[in-house]
């Protein structure tokens, strides 16, 4: 089975041994790409990522909304990330790609990494818990188990839900740094790897006090409504977790426990593959 992971910036695919249930990532393929050039510039860097791999049977792919992932067609908006490929049939591709017989699957990516951490995280098996993925946006899938073993994973769109006036994604993405930096000393970063590379350790530490602050205010209502023991943490925000994991604990309900995910990606791809068991 081939799984892909189509993010905002970059597609990522490896083979996953449906067998051993493990990833080949010694044959992985990446390619960076940009999310707001023309389908035919994007299409072109897809058509060499996916030329790497042959004979496939079965395709799993994660991407981000707004997508019809049923039908496998993109509803992406003019001027978003991927906006040129609204309308655009994932499915239809692949299969013309590996030939018509080809199982083509497509699957939110943020519920791929929820779906990734329940295996990769034997601990939350028996809990309510909410997967986050912290980047260019917000994903969130909130995986919902008991004693039964029964589970469901279902993404809540946190990113659309009003914070202060505006968006969630507008606090919890990696546009809150560069605009708080903007504010404080009207320096322009393309994004927190930037800011980290050039700022002081003081002007590190005070935003992710604030940003700590309003991460935990709002994730601790989310705690409370589903009765959540675990908040799991991915994306490239999460790499920074030295500077806000200790105050994020002090704000959430003390029985919520904080993991933080150093391998998001591998979680997604390793997510997206269960959508074929």
């Amino acid at each position: 089975m081939l799984v892909t992971d189509i993010g905002g910036s970059h597609i990522t695919s490896c083979l996953y041994d449906e067998d051993l249930q493990t990833l080949d990532n010694n044959h992985a393929v990446r390619h960076p790409y940009n999310a707001y050039a023309t389908k035919k510039e994007i299409i072109d860097v897809w058509n060499v990522h996916f030329k790497h791999f042959s004979s496939i049977q079965k395709c799993a792919v994660a991407l981000p909304g707004p997508f019809d992932y049923y039908n496998g067609i993109g509803q992406y908006l003019a001027g978003e990330k991927l906006g040129s490929l609204a309308n655009f049939s994932v499915i239809e591709y692949l299969q013309k790609m590996y030939g018509p017989s080809t199982q083509v699957a497509c699957l939110n990516d943020a519920e791929s990494f929820g779906r990734g951490v329940f295996t990769n995280y034997p601990v939350i098996k028996n809990y309510n818990s909410l997967a986050l993925t912290l980047g260019t946006g917000l994903g969130d899938c909130l995986i919902q188990s008991n004693l039964n073993s029964l589970r469901s994973f279902s993404v809540l769109k946190l990113y659309q839900q009003t914070f202060k006036q505006t968006t969630t994604e507008d606090y919890f993405s990696t546009r809150w740094f560069c605009e708080y930096i903007h504010t404080i000393n009207q320096k322009k970063y393309s994004g927190l790897k930037e800011i980290m590379q050039s700022e002081s350790e003081l002007v590190i530490q005070k935003m992710f006090g604030t940003f700590a602050k309003n991460f935990g205010n709002f994730t601790s209502e989310i705690a409370k409504k589903y009765d959540l023991r675990y908040l799991i943490i991915g994306g490239n925000i999460a790499k920074a977790h030295k500077y806000f994991k200790t105050a994020l604990e002090k704000i959430l309900p003390s029985n919520v426990s904080i993991i933080i995910v150093s391998d998001t990606e591998q979680t997604i791809l390793l997510g997206a593959a269960s959508i074929f068991k």
